[in-house]
């Protein structure tokens, strides 16, 4: 499939601004709006811009950058129509300190991906400040990135909004509007999972989670190194606001587990649930001051090893959980 407007590196300082219209024809080989591709070390393209654009349609993805963008940015532009993702880094590598901030993401349109944003095998990359209505965003081996005061609506059939997963430097989500609705059919909000490997030093925190179907809030398993803190979760049909598990598969065990002043709103089967099923849990493991009608739970406690700190949190007494808490 042809692109409408390709770049190809070396090249520093490009500026684009477009209105696209491309869309799947029959008869035609139609593909991305955009597409950037660059190779480390000597075809790097460096400062690409893409910015006030309008992306009406795609016959593959609005943006795609295959490989090789340093310090790229897009913002302030609308996608809507777009056959594929909307942004699409599609994992050759090399993207680096990229920023996506200030753009709208619609699906007014059938789409042949439950996603959105696809960030695949880059680093520091900054999502920032976006309005997400319909798909998700996909981080796979995104190492020290960071997903901030974004609003995501989840209407469409898929898996979590927001998943992050394979082995990265660290990362943070925080202070983001995320929800699921009743459309989009039972998923979690957020997950935070081993895809052959894990990633490792994440922070949760500040996020209203708003679940509107029979799911998780939070699912997290084989993490070492995963901070949650200051959310707040509404609106659940019973099931558990946290849930952190090992990993399956004979990857790694959880550890390094911190949970602390969130505050679970709604009929919630557990507000925190610990498992040691799969590679189990390993202390340290804390959770504190949190706030809750429902209690913590503890599944295959066996599995949990070294202990739970369990402080100043206003919840039901926990269950199952005996021998587990310190």
């Amino acid at each position: 499939q042809s692109p409408l407007i390709r770049v190809d590196g070396p090249v520093d300082d490009v500026d684009i601004k477009i209105d696209c219209d491309y869309p799947l024809t029959a008869g035609q080989s139609r593909g991305d709006c955009l597409q950037s591709v660059g190779y480390d070390p000597d075809r790097l393209i460096h400062l690409l811009r893409v910015h006030d654009s309008t992306i009406r349609s795609a016959g593959r993805s609005g943006v795609a950058i295959h490989s090789g963008c340093i310090d790229c940015i897009i913002e302030s532009s609308t996608f809507d129509c777009v056959s594929d993702q909307d942004i699409d880094l599609e994992g050759s590598g090399g993207i680096s300190g990229l920023t996506i901030r200030n753009n709208a993401f619609r699906s007014s349109c059938p789409s042949q991906s439950s996603l959105s944003v696809s960030l695949f095998a880059s680093d520091h990359v900054i999502f920032c400040d976006n309005q997400m209505d319909g798909r998700g965003l996909d981080l796979y081996g995104c190492a020290d990135c960071e997903v901030a005061r974004n609003a995501i609506l989840q209407r469409s059939r898929t898996d979590d909004p927001v998943v992050f997963w394979r082995k990265t430097g660290g990362g943070s989500i925080h202070n983001n509007q995320i929800t699921r609705m009743p459309t989009a059919g039972p998923g979690g909000l957020i997950a935070i999972a081993t895809k052959i490997t894990a990633p490792s030093n994440v922070t949760v925190r500040d996020n209203v989670l708003d679940q509107r179907t029979a799911a998780a809030g939070l699912y997290a398993n084989g993490i070492d190194g995963l901070t949650i803190i200051g959310n707040q979760f509404l609106l659940s049909n019973k099931l558990d606001a946290i849930s952190i598990e090992g990993a399956p598969n004979g990857g790694l065990p959880g550890s390094r587990i911190d949970v602390a002043s969130n505050s679970m709103i709604g009929p919630w089967r557990s507000a925190v649930r610990l498992s040691g099923g799969y590679t189990g849990l390993i202390a340290p493991i804390a959770i504190t001051n949190n706030i809750s009608e429902s209690p913590m739970v503890c599944d295959s406690g066996p599995g949990i090893r070294g202990g739970v700190v369990y402080e100043g949190n206003m919840m039901p007494t926990p269950t199952s959980c005996v021998g587990v808490i310190e």
